[in-house]
């Protein structure tokens, strides 16, 4: 039972992706507007989604539960800095396809198929998985003089320095 609706919930997500094909081959939107469409759900849709999360009960039982996720996202994040690092040193990758092993983009799809088969009740536990992955982000950076020579070195004292002045949400009209 819980593969069909997890089956109807991702197919959901695949007409999703084919109407968003859709209209932009019909001329309703540029796929340059996809990155207007990421800022809003980046700076106004996730941040929403996250609040919203947590306006739950606190119960002891939620509480482990939420200590629980935030310890197997740690586990998790550290693995794949290992994995990511292994496999570029063994698959030759650069930094993007090693970047793109350290930092999954869980939320996404994530968040959507956990409030769609279980509730929103447990969009808490999901919220916790990518948070270490947005810290390391933004204490690690790419630098922006040139982000092909980028590689992961571990230092987080960088950050100030690494992302250029404007704002990309300024490119949106």
């Amino acid at each position: 039972m819980l593969s069909l609706i997890l089956f109807q919930r991702i197919a959901e997500l695949f007409v999703i992706i084919f109407f968003g094909w859709l209209i932009v081959k019909v001329g309703i939107l540029k796929s340059e507007d996809s990155r207007c469409l990421s800022m809003i759900l980046l700076y106004i849709i996730a941040p929403s989604v996250f609040f919203n999360a947590f306006q739950i009960e606190r119960t002891p039982e939620v509480l482990s539960m939420m200590a629980f996720s935030a310890v197997l996202a740690l586990i998790f994040n550290v693995l794949l800095i290992l994995l990511g690092d292994l496999s570029a040193k063994l698959l030759h990758l650069d930094v993007v396809e090693e970047a793109s092993i350290i930092y999954p983009n869980s939320g996404n799809m994530a968040i959507p198929l956990v409030s769609a088969i279980f509730g929103t009740e447990w969009v808490v536990f999901v919220t916790l998985y990518p948070l270490p992955y947005v810290r390391q982000r933004g204490a690690e950076g790419v630098p922006a003089e040139d982000p092909a020579e980028y590689k992961y070195s571990g230092d987080f004292s960088r950050r100030a320095d690494v992302l250029p002045e404007h704002s990309a949400a300024g490119d949106c009209p």
